[in-house]
């Protein structure tokens, strides 16, 4: 997840073409930041992603059961 000024702005991808070994393979290429004017979450009720800013930023501090 990427952040400025207290906001997400964005998320960076893994790299990808990496073996088991953890070596580059010849399909290596680098992860990339994806920065857009809204970023959506749209990965489950919980996903990894989601779960790290209600964390980052306390969301779940009010939350009624």
């Amino acid at each position: 997840m990427l952040y400025k000024d207290n906001k997400v702005i964005g998320v960076t991808t893994h790299d990808f073409g990496i073996d088991k070994k953890g070596e580059k393979k010849d399909s290596y290429m680098e992860g990339i930041d994806l920065i857009g004017k809204q970023v959506v979450l749209a990965e489950g009720c919980r996903g990894s992603l989601s779960e790290s800013v209600i964390k980052k930023f306390d969301l779940a501090k009010d939350k009624a059961p």
